[in-house]
């Protein structure tokens, strides 16, 4: 038996809708995502891609039972889903980078253009 791995599955643009699947191949996650998409009549362009980066994190979300996830937990900053959320809450890898010291440097100068717009 092959090992799963986390898909991605959208159409056209990932950055409109996506969802998680977990399947052994692209081929059987594009075949569950066609079925999972049944609800949509314009399915003409459907793609999956293999979620390389923070593929242990992704794994971690598989309950062992469905395979696929509607609504993976997102992050509250960028609002993508992805990447861990960082233990604090102020956003994800995507958003601030994996250094909390960059994420800090990031805060602080939003801030101060912030009061600086005030």
């Amino acid at each position: 038996m092959s090992t799963l791995h986390p898909y991605m599955a959208f159409e056209i643009d990932p950055q409109e809708w996506a969802f998680l699947i977990f399947a052994n191949t692209a081929k059987e996650a594009r075949r569950i995502a066609w079925y999972r998409c049944d609800f949509l009549d314009e399915f003409i362009d459907l793609r999956v891609r293999r979620m390389r980066e923070h593929a242990t994190y992704l794994m971690s979300l598989y309950d062992g039972g469905h395979v696929y996830i509607d609504s993976p937990p997102t992050c509250p900053v960028c609002e993508t889903w992805g990447a861990p959320i960082r233990a604090d809450g102020a956003g994800c890898e995507y958003c601030y980078g994996p250094d909390p010291a960059a994420a800090s440097l990031i805060e602080l100068t939003l801030r101060t253009s912030d009061d600086q717009d005030a």
